[in-house]
């Protein structure tokens, strides 16, 4: 299954939560070619945002934040040019009320035809009516 991955998502395989197994299971499924995951470019840095928060805070032990970035950037997740995707971006951010920076997401899994994966309750109760394609991480199997 191709799919757009988010933060939220990804997440998932850093910090103490309890979804870390079915997060884990997609990143092997995704190793193994069962799942084609895709995000757009500035996924890298959103990652290393709530890594660097979470050291901060304690919930990653100090350098934790540092070593995690580097198994993110080995894991391989393809990144799309946001530039190509802004303009559509600005457009869903603008008519749902949303971040610019989420709407790159769904401006990518619009434009590949394909599923945003999120574990974020927010953003879903906020598209789930005009995007179906949307899929929470809580559906996944």
């Amino acid at each position: 299954m191709k799919l757009v991955l988010d933060v939220s998502v990804a997440a998932k395989w850093y910090l103490r939560d309890a979804d870390i197994v079915k997060a884990l299971k997609l990143r092997f499924d995704f190793h193994a070619g069962v799942h084609e995951l895709l995000a757009p470019d500035i996924f890298p840095a959103e990652c290393a945002g709530v890594l660097v928060r979470a050291e901060r805070k304690g919930d990653l032990p100090a350098g934790d934040a540092d070593l995690n970035l580097i198994d993110l950037m080995a894991v391989g997740i393809p990144a799309h040019p946001s530039f190509s995707l802004l303009r559509r971006a600005a457009e869903i951010a603008l008519s749902n009320r949303l971040t610019v920076f989420s709407s790159l997401y769904l401006a990518l899994a619009e434009r590949e035809q394909c599923q945003f994966l999120t574990a974020d309750q927010k953003l879903i109760r906020a598209t789930r009516r005009q995007f179906s394609f949307v899929l929470p991480f809580a559906a996944l199997s």
